[in-house]
């Protein structure tokens, strides 16, 4: 039987959270400052969309944060500046809707928007051609995969994404190949949406047990500099440390990666 782990609790959480935070404050970062040269804008006509497909509990502590409220700070920032953004965060298990309620119930419903129901129903509104959106995906096991083909071909040039993949959490590969090859159609189904200038990142934790990765969409021209600044900035979270592979220039390391976390070492080795 594979083991369930509480989501959001594990040592691996803040990369995963420094990643999200990182990356939402670097589009929130470029729409506030209003130049000529970005071709999207967060008006209040054409907001920021964000949306976190798995909530959770939405709780911050001393020593826990959360993504409903790293996403929220973002927004608040933006707001701040004169840019409108929305956020919904969407949770489907009753008693950790309750408890999202709790945590993030206080949160300005001209930003915030929870939302009780399964991910897999879920769409993004129509968006306007230079509106940007960004999506937030953290199932726990791939059977929890919320991302969907028709949800997925709502997304505009503008939207980027960053996605969980819990590879191995809790013994994801006792499970048979039938089951785990859903991790390869969901990276296809990703990896085959963004525009010619966007980039997909692989990230993934060093000799990490449970082979914890993240894919993260980005302007290709960011690509390079934001992977190795995510490397130096995570280097304590994690003894082990972070690598990446890029797929528009490494495509072929970034296969292999894939190929290593979604596969056992057998199957690998096979292959």
């Amino acid at each position: 039987m594979v083991r369930r782990l509480d989501v959001g609790r594990s040592s691996r959480t803040p990369v995963k959270h420094e990643i999200l935070h990182s990356m939402l404050g670097k589009v929130c970062g470029v729409l506030s400052a209003d130049s000529d040269k970005v071709p999207c804008k967060a008006t209040w006509a054409n907001p920021l969309v964000c949306v976190d497909l798995c909530g959770g509990d939405g709780l911050r502590s001393d020593d826990h944060d959360c993504s409903p409220m790293i996403m929220f700070d973002h927004c608040s920032e933006l707001a701040k500046r004169g840019k409108r953004s929305k956020l919904e965060v969407i949770e489907k298990m009753d008693n950790t809707f309750e408890q999202l309620a709790i945590n993030c119930g206080h949160l300005p419903k001209d930003i915030v928007t929870l939302t009780k129901g399964d991910a897999r129903n879920y769409r993004l509104p129509q968006l306007g051609h230079n509106q940007p959106a960004f999506v937030h995906c953290d199932p726990n096991s791939v059977d929890q995969i919320p991302l969907t083909k028709p949800f997925v071909q709502g997304f505009n040039r503008f939207t980027t994404y960053l996605v969980t993949l819990g590879c191995n959490v809790g013994g994801q590969k006792m499970l048979p190949f039938s089951k785990r090859e859903l991790w390869f159609e969901y990276v296809t189904l990703l990896t085959d949406v963004p525009p010619s200038h966007h980039d997909d990142i692989l990230f993934w934790l060093n000799s990490d047990s449970a082979q914890w990765a993240y894919l993260l969409s980005i302007p290709k021209v960011w690509s390079d500099d934001f992977a190795a600044k995510m490397i130096k900035k995570t280097a304590e979270m994690w003894t082990h440390g972070l690598s990446a592979a890029s797929y528009r220039r490494e495509r072929r390391r970034f296969d292999n990666e894939l190929k290593r976390l979604f596969l056992t070492k057998e199957e690998y080795e096979r292959q």
